[in-house]
């Protein structure tokens, strides 16, 4: 046995002494380009490639351009086949750094090596060595002659990560996250307490919001000051009691319907119809019935109504007839064109009603309804006439009118332009 392990260690000598003769050869261990990305030196996991002498991880010298360990077959610094090029940060002349400049922690944190290959197993029937693998490196700093001591390296070995990962940074615990800043609290507002900024109003604490409206007028002689809010249908009963009160007294005709006219667009804009409706009845008949505007608008609001408003209609839209010249343009076309309209449908609401009336009559009212449906079918029919002949002279649409007067005269000859 002794034999035997004496053989073997002389084997062992003889092969290292024959590889450390082979390291005259430069251009076969020392490379021009041992980077993938075709560069002289660079940074590969944290460590630094060279054409300098690299090493396994059990601290064997290895061509710096070999991709693939000799000893143990795992991937060496040069094996990267995702590397791009490499920045270039030595000066002119300079040597390239050995050691990486110091990294700043990564924001996330990176995930523990795996663990180490512990290399080819021996062989059987070999018992393993009991003595120390010797650590040879090539001599630096003026050794050219490629003589090899076997002086332990200057720095210990260093635990190479797997292929992909980043070497944590010396005294870091790479299972540990960044702690989390806390937030800065917030400065609480200076001031005696309650004294929060906030205007309290009547209701509760309000942020600094808009003034108080101005109060209303006390008198209701201004009428210009009153329209502002007459627009929008928010006069105060008081100054609503107080209008109606100057219209009942002694005002003139002029200033009445002054008056009128804001209580009229008070309550349409409140959206009150019964008191528009009264208001607008009592201004057409007791204060003014000249502005065509006002009889168009209330003949209009009436034709919308039964039978029973079918005269108003008539009355308001002849009313609004006779002040028609007050109007020009399309204006006076288009309304004088719709006032007709409203007239001859308004009779022949009424003729319909009558006719209605009569056939569900008998005995002695029987005739006197037959002439009331006659006198009423006739102002029908003129009143169609009179549509229609004044939308051929305007220029508006005949259907309509024609339709109503042949079904008013019953017979299309009486419609038809002479």
């Amino acid at each position: 046995m002794r034999l035997r392990s004496m053989f073997v260690g002389l084997g062992l000598l003889s092969a290292t002494a024959a590889w450390a003769a082979g390291l005259g050869d430069y251009k076969t261990l020392f490379s021009d380009a041992p980077c993938q990305d075709g560069w002289a030196a660079c940074i590969v996991g944290g460590y630094t490639v060279d054409p300098g002498v690299s090493y396994d991880e059990s601290g064997r010298p290895l061509p710096s351009d070999m991709r693939v360990g000799w000893f143990d077959l795992a991937p060496t610094a040069s094996l990267s086949p995702f590397s791009g090029l490499s920045d270039y940060t030595g000066k002119k002349g300079g040597a390239a750094k050995k050691d990486p400049p110091p990294q700043v922690a990564a924001a996330e944190p990176a995930r523990p090596p795996p663990p180490r290959d512990p290399g080819p197993s021996q062989p059987s029937g070999v018992k393993p060595d009991p003595r120390p693998t010797p650590d040879v490196r090539p001599v630096r700093g003026g050794a050219t002659d490629g003589v090899a001591q076997n002086d332990p390296p200057a720095d210990p070995p260093r635990d190479r990560p797997a292929f992909g990962q980043p070497k944590p940074l010396p005294g870091s615990d790479v299972n540990t996250p960044d702690p989390v800043p806390e937030p800065d609290p917030v400065p609480e507002p200076e001031g005696p307490p309650g004294d929060d900024g906030v205007v309290d109003g009547p209701d509760g604490p309000e942020g600094p919001g808009e003034p108080p409206p101005p109060p209303p007028p006390a008198g209701c002689d201004d009428l210009i000051a009153l329209e502002g809010n007459a627009l929008m249908g928010r006069l105060l009963p008081q100054q609503i009691s107080c209008l109606e009160g100057n219209i009942a007294g002694g005002s003139s005709q002029t200033q009445k319907d002054k008056i009128s006219r804001v209580l009229l667009m008070n309550a349409e804009a409140a959206g009150n119809k019964a008191e528009w409706e009264r208001l607008m009845k009592r201004h057409l008949e007791d204060i003014d019935r000249s502005d065509p505007d006002l009889c168009f608008k209330y003949a209009l609001h009436l034709s919308r109504g039964g039978v029973g408003r079918a005269w108003g209609v008539i009355k308001w839209a002849d009313y609004a007839l006779e002040n028609k010249q007050q109007w020009s343009g399309s204006t006076f076309t288009s309304r004088v064109n719709s006032l007709y309209q409203l007239r001859a449908e308004a009779a022949v609401k009424l003729w319909e009603d009558a006719n209605k009336k009569l056939l569900d009559a008998s005995g002695a009212e029987r005739d006197e309804l037959i002439a009331k449906e006659e006198k009423l079918r006739g102002m029908a029919k003129d009143y169609s006439r009179e549509w229609l002949d004044y939308a051929r002279a305007a220029g508006q649409d005949e259907a309509k009118p024609m339709a109503l007067c042949v079904s008013t005269a019953g017979s299309k000859k009486y419609c038809k332009d002479e």
